[in-house]
């Protein structure tokens, strides 16, 4: 019997669950083959440099820990160096580190004893060190979530490990996706339920313009919230530090026009696919069917909080996470929008999915099942992720005939060639200025409905 069958077989258990804010995919494949790192044997080596500068004095071990696509991770225990006579220091020490990983948030100011290295994977990230500590310094603020704090970090390579780093105390747990099959259908119900509650105290933090945490010494009060990053190159991208008021609206429009003009300044003779403006109808039209009121605000998000991406750790009573998945749907993809509005196929995760609507409060619900609110989150991302070849731009025509399965009666602008209205249009562009844009009735798609969610 595997350790994890052994902590299950319990069916009283439950799971405390942690977000893993971090790691934002996990392969099996090592680093050393994926990322062309140093093997750990010999990155370890400097891994001990480095903790022995911080913790001098002490005794230090490594674990060499699973990564993901943006970091590299290293686990470290650190315990005092005493001598074999002084066998009370080595029993508290051994009783301390055991309470800890009983007691969620520790027993006593004093620093954890089990910690990670986190290093960068990309040395030409946008996004630095500083602002994911930013980021975890801003949410420990304001939430009740166990994040981990941070105790050192580096954004230079001017160190040992000749690289960016960040050293944070270690949260103990098994990724929910490798656990989830062996969870009980009450296990599974507890976990949703946590899930859904912790997420609805991210969305609980709003603000009035998007973006990311900037690095700021002002960020437990009034943080800096800074433009949001493009997938664009670096000399299109660079954009004021901070983020200004806006409406949802101004929001998508600046996003659309940000990448329009990519497109313009690198397609021979300003050649635009037409899905762009097409795009860009869909954004008003949202606008002037009231999906985007003017005083909606912005609610901060963790964009990648998948199965993959949490960590659940068995106590005292039950559950995980589910997303009652649609498995034999031909689209079914567990990080796809246009899952959102599949039924479940079991009865089991038709239980699940009552309970989020009971859980989740009427904007969340209007939010999370609004067929517009959908195809707005896919725009966004399809904006955000940029368009560098014929997947993307499969994918903007997939979100169009999504749109026109909702409202297959009005016109989308079907023009190759922009007409000087078009190079015109900007947030402020009046809706009426765009009719004259020669577009053409796109026929309804008669295959399935689809839906969306929101920002």
């Amino acid at each position: 019997m595997s350790d994890t069958t052994r902590l299950l077989d319990d069916t009283t258990t439950d799971f405390e669950v942690e977000g893993d804010w971090d790691m934002l995919d996990n392969e099996s494949r090592t680093s050393t083959e994926r990322y062309n790192e140093e093997p750990h044997h010999i990155f370890n080596d400097k891994v001990m440099q480095l903790c022995k500068s911080t913790f001098a004095g002490l005794e230090i071990e490594t674990e060499h820990m699973e990564g993901g696509s943006f970091n590299r991770v290293i686990g470290i225990a650190v315990k005092p160096a005493v001598r074999k006579r002084n066998t009370f220091c080595r029993i508290f020490w051994k009783l301390r580190s055991r309470l800890e990983r009983l007691f969620e948030h520790g027993i006593s100011p004093l620093p954890s004893a089990e910690y990670v290295v986190r290093i960068r994977r990309d040395r030409d990230a946008e996004y630095t060190i500083r602002h994911d500590v930013a980021t975890l310094d801003f949410v420990r603020t304001r939430t009740l979530l166990p994040i981990p704090a941070v105790i050192k970090f580096d954004d230079s390579e001017n160190n040992v490990l000749e690289s960016a780093y960040m050293i944070q105390n270690r949260i103990f747990g098994v990724r929910l996706d490798l656990v989830w099959p062996e969870l009980t259908q009450a296990q599974r119900y507890d976990g949703l339920r946590k899930i859904t509650l912790m997420t609805a105290q991210l969305h609980n933090i709003m603000s009035d313009r998007a973006g990311v945490i900037n690095p700021s010494p002002n960020y437990f009060k009034e943080p800096e919230i800074g433009k949001l990053h493009l997938l664009n190159p670096d000399r299109i991208s660079k954009l004021p530090p901070a983020s200004t008021p806006q409406t949802t609206f101004e929001f998508m429009m600046e996003a659309w026009e940000r990448v329009e003009k990519f497109q313009r300044d690198f397609a021979t003779d300003e050649f635009v696919m037409s899905v762009f403006y097409k795009i860009r109808k869909i954004i008003r039209a949202l606008r002037d069917k009231g999906f985007f009121p003017d005083d909606d605000c912005f609610h901060f998000a963790h964009t990648d909080l998948f199965p993959r991406n949490i960590l659940v750790q068995v106590t005292t009573y039950r559950a995980p996470f589910y997303f009652w998945p649609n498995i034999s749907h031909p689209y079914y993809n567990d990080d796809s929008e246009r899952c959102a509005l599949l039924e479940p196929e079991t009865d089991e995760g038709k239980e699940l999915k009552s309970l989020f609507e009971n859980l989740a409060s009427k904007e969340w619900l209007r939010y999370a099942f609004t067929p517009e609110y959908v195809i707005a989150r896919r725009i966004v991302w399809w904006l955000w992720t940029g368009c560098w070849g014929k997947p993307e731009f499969a994918e903007g025509n997939e979100i169009v005939r999504a749109w026109q399965q909702l409202h297959y009666n009005e016109e989308l602008v079907d023009g190759y060639w922009p007409t000087v209205i078009d190079e015109g249009m900007g947030v402020n562009a009046s809706p009426e200025s765009e009719d004259g844009d020669g577009g053409v009735v796109v026929a309804q798609n008669q295959d399935g409905a689809e839906g969306s969610q929101r920002m």
